[in-house]
């Protein structure tokens, strides 16, 4: 028998020994307790651990996280390709799918038992691992969750998040949300995009021009076509918000109506190259000056017949005044006021 009803049955049978002036009184004080008791099921399971700071840019990396999963199940289900990428020293990359989300493709051989890892198993169904413990990924009914078109149960695709009360937590609407594990998540101010990682490792191809990302599952791994379009790293870089993006976002040209100042960019170590104080210093025109600005930052082959240097920190800076910036002087000139 539940034990809450124990001991609520075991109150009403001493009630039978109270004086009748003091049983109103006895029977509404046991039916309190009893209820206290009956409130907490014997499943729940009431947690008394503390529940850690968390760090400011966990939610940044948890909404990338959430895009890389959504594409990893647009990739497995034939539904995106890869257009383009980008990589760097580390073999981190990101890739451009066709569908136009941007993802983190970071390679991660090591476990990570603090942050819920999704994959789809062979039957096309949604699994986790957490704690070191794997397990189907269920919908509010208790279900097998679907990620791919071929269970013929549609899709579902899984939104991870950390809940106030500490706990990981999955939901498929952004409304209903359900618990995944029994523990609170630790501090996770430690861990970076790698850890968020979907993959143990990105091989490229150049010869045959694939991409192969093996789940950190173990249980898949996708193979696909992509290409390299040939566009400047450092447009690459920008476009898909890469870490070492030096170039700065002229979108911002008329920001808030000129009203407010927009962020900085000069603050992040860019240095200015002035072209008139260039031309006056030096005594030359406005095109040599421009051309020695390129070339000492390596930014035109001149010089140095292999630069390249796609993260250049500069602003050439042209104050107001007319520069002529080809060979023959009179038929265009850039006039800046």
């Amino acid at each position: 028998m539940n034990r809450s009803w124990q001991i609520l049955l075991f109150l009403l049978y001493h009630l039978n020994s109270k004086n009748m002036k003091y049983r109103l009184h006895y029977l509404a004080t046991c039916l309190f307790i009893a209820m206290s008791f009956i409130s907490c099921s014997d499943d729940e399971v009431i947690s008394n651990q503390p529940i850690p700071e968390q760090p400011e840019q966990l939610t940044e990396l948890i909404a990338q996280y959430n895009t890389n999963i959504s594409a990893y199940q647009a990739m497995m289900d034939n539904k995106a390709e890869i257009v383009d990428y980008i990589t760097d020293s580390k073999g981190f990359y990101k890739l451009q799918l066709s569908n136009q989300q941007i993802v983190d493709a970071n390679a991660q051989a090591t476990e990570d038992k603090d942050i819920p890892l999704l994959s789809i198993d062979e039957d096309g169904y949604w699994n986790y691992l957490l704690g070191g413990t794997s397990a189907v990924l269920t919908d509010l009914q208790g279900n097998p969750a679907p990620a791919l078109s071929k269970t013929g149960k549609g899709i579902f695709t899984p939104q991870i998040a950390l809940g106030k009360d500490g706990y990981w937590q999955v939901s498929y609407n952004g409304i209903q949300w359900k618990r995944l594990g029994d523990n609170i998540a630790p501090s996770l101010a430690e861990k970076t995009a790698a850890n968020f990682s979907l993959y143990r490792s990105v091989i490229l191809d150049e010869v045959t021009n694939t991409i192969t990302l093996e789940s950190r599952a173990g249980n898949g791994i996708l193979k696909l076509n992509t290409v390299n379009n040939g566009t400047a790293q450092a447009w690459k870089k920008f476009l898909m918000n890469s870490d070492d993006n030096v170039l700065l976002d002229y979108s911002y040209a008329g920001y808030d109506h000129g009203e407010t100042a927009p962020k900085d960019g000069f603050a992040w170590g860019y240095k200015v190259c002035n072209v008139k104080q260039r031309m006056e210093q030096e005594n030359i025109p406005a095109l040599e000056a421009f051309t020695r600005i390129l070339d000492e930052n390596k930014l035109i082959r001149k010089t140095t017949l292999n630069a390249t240097n796609a993260n250049a920190k500069i602003v050439i800076y042209f104050p107001a005044g007319e520069y002529v910036l080809h060979e023959e002087a009179g038929k265009t000139s850039l006039m800046i006021f």
